[in-house]
């Protein structure tokens, strides 16, 4: 049967939304004051599911939480960078748009989360992000394929899994590489309402769909 033709699971004018039926959602802060937001749920599962990679000398930006919390005794160092002077954590002031901020040759893990998409020329920070790693080292990417709008920071993109794999192949050498993107209706539209993730049940966490994906994540390893 042709898609467009296919009835309605539910009749139309019969669609019971109850607590949904609201123009703002049930958090302001993406369900932190709740729990744990629906997408930090899939960025935290990507690293822990990565951790083996996050040691030696690392890098993340505004703090090292995930740095610490992942690495553990395996980091022997962890840098922190951020644009913003003011940040107390942050030991590299430097904009990831100039190269000289990272140097090159120079980590064994950068993490990188949620950060491609508040920068708009993501091609260089790809570019400039991997060069900083030395020879081995790993990059764990994140980035944001559906989210809502927050002008703080400034907010230019939504990413792909083909996106974020272009921006890897077309801005760096590395031959050794994966893309996976998480998420699916349901969570898609409790991220939105600010439902957080210990309201759902596992296997709705867990269940991808191609066609709603909340989080794209990528390893990079380089040469």
């Amino acid at each position: 049967m042709n898609a467009e033709n296919a009835s309605p699971t539910i009749p139309v004018g019969q669609v019971d939304w109850g607590d949904l039926r609201r123009q703002d959602p049930l958090s302001e802060k993406w369900g932190f004051d709740r729990g744990q937001p629906v997408d930090r749920y899939y960025i935290e599962n990507f690293l822990a599911r990565h951790s083996g990679a996050i040691g030696g000398r690392c890098i993340e930006v505004m703090n090292a939480d995930y740095t610490r919390r992942f690495g553990q005794d395996r980091v022997t160092h962890a840098d922190i960078v951020d644009i913003n002077p003011n940040n107390p954590k942050a030991n590299i002031i430097g904009d990831l748009l100039d190269p000289q901020t990272l140097g090159t040759n120079t980590y064994d893990c950068f993490i990188l989360t949620q950060t491609l998409t508040v920068i708009y020329d993501g091609r260089t920070v790809m570019r400039n992000c991997y060069a900083a790693l030395k020879p081995g080292g790993t990059m764990l990417v994140t980035a944001a394929c559906m989210c809502r709008y927050s002008p703080h920071p400034e907010d230019f993109w939504r990413l792909t899994d083909r996106s974020l794999a272009r921006l890897i192949t077309d801005n760096t050498d590395c031959e050794d590489f994966e893309v996976e993107a998480h998420g699916n209706l349901m969570t898609s539209m409790s991220f939105l309402m600010g439902i957080a993730s210990g309201e759902l049940k596992q296997e709705e966490l867990d269940h991808r769909d191609f066609r709603f994906p909340i989080v794209v994540c990528a390893r990079l390893r380089k040469k």
